[in-house]
């Protein structure tokens, strides 16, 4: 764990500054998206751990259709909700997501858009995401 001290530092405030020309990389583990109407199953994450999160997710169709996609999500016992703050592609759309409640955890999921006839079942699907520690447990 030596080797850290050559990317990290202690920051401001009690934060983990990144030395300066730092990167993240990210490539998976992906997944296949499935066939409509099918969902696949991105992620999940217990409401007795984390109560929010934000995910950076790529779907890669082929070299023409790609896409990256900024969403939050937030959930309770009985209520998930995502929001997409942002999105680019090579010009159309690939995945539609949703998330997804029980009294337990929540799944964040997705499946091929339905905008158009175009078929994207198969993009390969990967996400990076930070996670936010729920303050008040499930009853």
């Amino acid at each position: 764990m030596e080797w850290l001290k050559y990317f990290f530092t202690r920051g401001p405030k009690n934060t983990v500054k990144l030395k300066d020309g730092t990167n993240f990389l990210y490539s998976g583990p992906w997944q296949k998206l499935a066939e409509l109407p099918t969902y696949t199953l991105l992620d999940r994450f217990y409401l007795g751990e984390f109560c929010a999160a934000e995910y950076t997710i790529v779907a890669d169709f082929d070299t023409a259709n790609r896409e990256i996609i900024k969403a939050i999500v937030v959930a309770g016992e009985q209520k998930a909700d995502v929001t997409l703050f942002g999105r680019s592609n090579l010009g159309q759309h690939i995945l539609d997501i949703s998330a997804t409640v029980n009294a337990s955890y929540v799944d964040v999921s997705v499946r091929p858009q339905q905008e158009d006839s175009t078929n994207m079942a198969g993009a390969k699907v990967f996400f990076q995401a930070t996670y936010f520690k729920t303050i008040n447990p499930p009853r």
